[in-house]
């Protein structure tokens, strides 16, 4: 006869580690004959189980506790999060370049601003990647656009729109780079390291969880969104003054008046500078170092905010005409 004991919670696990011992109990088990045995220890065994086990089904045991509860603690110290969230802010954030690049060229054409300011030969003086790639961007929106330029400089904002433009790519690569890396990432907390040749399965207590280049990236694609804002309201400000423009002043034509876009502008520009306040580790011990202060700022508060960030979405055009009205 063959007995079998079931292990406590019917898993033997590292809370189970220690000494056991098999006895038998006085005249409980008998022979054929009615012979009972005695009362006596028949063996003592230890149980010396890892701290982490992969069952057959695939579940990761570590100290008793399966693997479910690893997932829900890793996804609130944070790092899965924040990796998801650089990931969205960078899909976002490139259809927005490409939005904002088409707008400013719409811009600058309506102004007629001297090709110069966007010139190839600037690439070289420069020397820096995203601003060429700006500047090689432009040239190819406002291409097949008016032959007649302005004979002077255009106002500031427009010449120094390609440098301005090209941070906001900068921070949009550099979202890129961190969502790539945060998603390959393993940052759960408790780690499970299987066992490899002579190595045995290893668990390991990290801080991974802190996404360190989440939030400042984030923070920095807010900064130069921030930064488009205001210049988006310097133009708009520029083109409804027929000194500068030498457009129909406040672009009014008939009953038509667009006089009221600096305005809208204005406040569009505050609350994007608002919503760029910087994000830094919590200054209390008790405040925890997770993710949450990159997160706070990204909400959507309104219903016309949602709006403005799903405007980023359509596709691209390719050349002025396509843009103009």
């Amino acid at each position: 006869m063959t007995y079998r004991i079931t292990a406590p919670g019917n898993i033997w696990d590292s809370i189970d580690n220690g000494t056991y011992t098999i006895a038998i109990e006085g005249s409980q088990v008998s022979d054929n004959f009615g012979r009972f045995i005695t009362a006596s220890t028949l063996k003592t065994f230890a149980v010396n189980v890892p701290r982490a086990v992969l069952t057959a089904d695939g579940t990761l045991i570590v100290n008793g506790s399966d693997s479910n509860n690893t997932i829900a603690l890793s996804l609130v110290n944070g790092s899965p999060c924040a990796s998801a969230l650089v990931a969205d802010a960078a899909l976002a954030a490139r259809r927005r370049l490409e939005l904002a690049e088409e707008v400013f060229a719409l811009s600058s054409e309506a102004l007629k601003v001297p090709l110069g300011h966007f010139a190839e030969d600037l690439e070289d003086l420069w020397g820096d990647p995203a601003e060429g790639a700006t500047l090689a961007r432009l040239r190819r929106l406002m291409a097949g656009g008016a032959e007649e330029r302005r004979p002077y400089q255009a106002p500031v904002s427009f010449r120094v729109l390609p440098r301005v433009l090209a941070q906001f790519r900068r921070s949009t690569e550099a979202a890129e780079n961190a969502a790539t890396t945060s998603l390959r990432a393993i940052t759960d907390n408790p780690v499970f390291l299987a066992a490899q040749g002579e190595k045995k399965g290893r668990v390991f207590s990290t801080g991974g969880y802190h996404n360190a280049m989440a939030y400042p990236t984030m923070d920095n694609i807010a900064a130069a969104m921030a930064d488009l804002c205001l210049l988006a309201d310097r133009h708009t400000s520029k083109l409804l003054d027929g000194r500068y423009s030498l457009l129909p002043d406040q672009l009014q034509q008939g009953e038509g008046y667009l006089g009221c876009l600096g305005m809208v502008q204005v406040g569009y520009a505050e609350e994007a500078r608002r919503a760029a306040q910087r994000n830094f580790l919590p200054g209390s011990e008790g405040g925890g170092f997770g993710n949450a202060p990159g997160v706070r700022r990204l909400a959507a508060t309104d219903n016309s905010r949602k709006r403005c960030l799903r405007a980023g979405r359509r596709k691209p055009s390719n050349d002025i005409q396509s843009l103009s009205p």
